[in-house]
């Protein structure tokens, strides 16, 4: 193995805030409580997550919501996000061998980067779900669908193995497996959901990959792998790539450190160490789900989640209230300079009224963590309010 980590040693490495206030650190196992609406219990005991203070799903336990919905990091670039009146049991939250069962109601998994040394399978009854691909999974159990609207799958029950492709559904309840078309464009209230918290961590991610930058950080420190980061602003975790970008399915971009100052220095998406330009995947907000070099400079960071189809990879410069356009100055800058005008941060997401959180004023700076200087938030009229 040489240099390289274990996945012991890859996980004690995936984030630690550079505030001594604030040191946070994600254990080496799959299933963190990220985030939650509404009521969410673990065991049936109420799921409480602070700032900086985040519960587990440890093994043969059920994590269950009610009116609510929840988020839960698994292996370093994916996403478990699970719909109300749903619940799922964490059969095993090894990294090598991460297990889920869906029990109840419904829930998607975003599966983007994962090491070569990691496994994640979904179960439902006697059937097993094993993800080939990056890309977005949907199981609705009641009715007993998988969808793949984007990736490929493998389901597999006594003995029946099938490969489910983009826009592809399984009925998982049927006797024999088979594969049908649906329409991917299709979405819904939860869909919608889960796109926004993909945006919001798309944007914890531009300063915390900028503070990893200024660090001196090199993808030999991870492992060669991405990880989880802790981003104290926003008062959340966000996925790190190590190298290039990871494409979300939504159509977010997320930076790796290398890249990342190309944004900052006000040619996005572009290292000149690479020698070209760097885009979003897709033309739409479903654009493809990976880590590639594209060509075409054409990128620009996220306002808002957007249904419609985007270029760039789904990226919006944000000329609205809660938008933000180019990176300058280690700051985020609107089209007024005033970086996230307007924009609170309440309940997970952005909220177009002024927010009753903290506010920072044009200039202000703040680091991610020790040596990420210039990784500050300009702001007006919104701040940061829980």
């Amino acid at each position: 193995m040489g240099g390289r980590l274990t996945s012991a040693g890859i996980a004690a490495l995936f984030v630690f805030a550079g505030f001594a206030s604030g040191q946070s650190v994600i254990s080496a196992r799959s299933g963190l409580v990220h985030y939650v609406e509404g009521q969410v219990t673990i065991d049936d005991k109420a799921v409480d997550v602070k700032y900086s203070q985040f519960p587990e799903v440890k093994e043969n336990q059920v994590l269950k919501t009610e009116d609510g919905r929840a988020e839960v990091l698994l292996n370093p670039g994916v996403f478990l996000r699970v719909a109300e009146n749903s619940s799922f049991r964490m059969v095993s939250n090894r990294l090598t061998d991460t297990r889920v069962e869906a029990l109840t109601g419904t829930m998607m998994v975003e599966y983007g980067e994962v090491a070569k040394e990691h496994h994640i399978a979904m179960l439902f009854k006697d059937r097993t779900i094993n993800f080939d691909k990056a890309g977005l999974y949907r199981i609705d159990a009641a009715s007993g669908a998988f969808r793949v609207y984007q990736g490929e799958a493998k389901v597999s029950m006594n003995g029946q193995t099938l490969a489910a492709k983009q826009a592809k559904e399984v009925m998982l309840g049927a006797p024999v497996l088979t594969a049908m078309k649906f329409d991917a464009k299709d979405d819904d209230e939860f869909y919608r959901w889960a796109s926004r918290r993909a945006g919001y961590l798309a944007l914890a991610n531009v300063s915390a990959a900028k503070s990893l930058n200024d660090s001196g950080w090199t993808s030999s420190m991870a492992g060669g792998y991405g990880m989880w980061r802790w981003n104290p602003y926003f008062g959340m975790f966000t996925y790190i790539p190590v190298n290039g970008m990871y494409y979300s399915p939504f159509g977010y971009s997320f930076y790796s450190p290398y890249l990342i100052s190309g944004f900052y220095n006000g040619y996005p998406g572009y290292y000149s160490n690479y020698g070209n330009y760097y885009t979003g995947g897709g033309g739409s907000g479903r654009g493809a789900a990976t880590t590639a070099t594209r060509t075409a400079a054409n990128y620009a960071a996220p306002s808002r989640p957007a249904a419609a189809s985007t270029t760039g990879g789904g990226m919006m410069r944000g000329a609205s209230a809660g938008g933000f356009g180019g990176m300058h100055d280690g700051g985020f800058r609107g089209y007024s300079g005033g970086g996230y005008s307007g924009g609170g941060y309440s309940g997970g997401g952005y909220s177009p009224a002024a927010s009753s959180g903290s506010s920072s004023s044009a200039g202000s700076s703040a680091s991610v963590s020790s040596g990420g200087g210039g990784g500050g938030h300009s702001g007006s009229a919104g701040g940061h309010g829980r």
